[in-house]
């Protein structure tokens, strides 16, 4: 059996950590003040970049990762709604897309947040979809 959580104990301070297993297998481990200031960081741009309001619904377009949960946690730090929502197919874009901004729209959010990959993934294919 997995441990999921794991307490250490290094000189005066207790340290907590949690083990994410993802699609990859390999579990990702990070500390709880890791994962808090990751989530402080994506709290932050929402809140400078997105000027969101409380209560905003946040679409969050991530596969399963650390990302994810950052992300997660900083739309809660900041009382936003994160909706989360599986990214769109690379090879399948014509129907995953089309599903993706139906759940962006029936969800009222107001920002989308993803990954630079997603975003250049999605730029590129488009670009080709509109020449054909």
């Amino acid at each position: 059996m997995h441990k999921f959580v794991e307490k250490t104990q290094s000189s005066s301070q207790v340290i907590y950590s949690f083990r994410f297993y993802f699609l990859q297998g390999t579990p990702v481990v990070v500390t709880c003040l890791q994962l808090h200031r990751r989530a402080e960081k994506v709290a932050t741009l929402i809140l400078e970049k997105g000027k969101r309001n409380v209560g905003d619904h946040v679409a969050l377009v991530y596969p399963p990762s650390i990302d994810l949960v950052a992300a997660f946690y900083g739309c809660l730090y900041v009382g936003c709604v994160p909706i989360i929502i599986r990214p769109p197919h690379p090879h399948n874009l014509a129907t995953t897309l089309p599903t993706l901004k139906m759940i962006v729209e029936a969800s009222n959010s107001t920002c989308i947040l993803t990954t630079t990959a997603i975003i250049k993934s999605l730029r590129s294919k488009v670009c080709v979809l509109h020449l054909c």
